[in-house]
């Protein structure tokens, strides 16, 4: 799969949450644009092969387990393409083991869910290109 070059915009803030648990997809897009940031809403892989092609994220926050997918099969898509692999991944999961395999997917970063607030903010910051 090649993915289009998307629009980069560094100044806009944009991060992309890539999980179906819409609880967690709520509470995180209230978190973040309080923050300041823009967000993308991605449930399923479906919504993100559509995506893909439009405007990409400055960081993307992706679950491991994702309804009848795997995260860090998503990773790899991104991480594999020229016109993504530089976007900062943070995976996040309940399962703190899936941290060390999530890294092998060459990941940036990982958080454990539910996650600390200013713990995600801190992560997203830190990445911030």
């Amino acid at each position: 799969m090649t993915i289009n070059q998307g629009k980069f915009n560094k100044e806009s803030k944009l991060v992309w949450i890539i999980e179906d648990d819409e609880g967690i997809l709520e509470v995180t897009q209230i978190v973040l644009k309080n923050a300041g940031y823009q967000t993308e809403l991605i449930q399923n892989e479906k919504i993100f092969h559509q995506k893909i092609h439009g405007r990409l994220p400055n960081v993307i926050l992706l679950d491991v387990l994702l309804s009848g997918s795997d995260g860090r099969d998503i990773a790899k898509i991104l991480k594999s393409d020229a016109n993504t692999k530089h976007i900062p991944i943070i995976m996040m999961s309940a399962d703190i083991t899936v941290g060390e395999k999530a890294k092998l997917a060459k990941i940036e970063d990982f958080i454990k869910k539910p996650f600390d607030i200013d713990d995600l903010l801190a992560l997203i910051n830190k990445w911030q290109i």
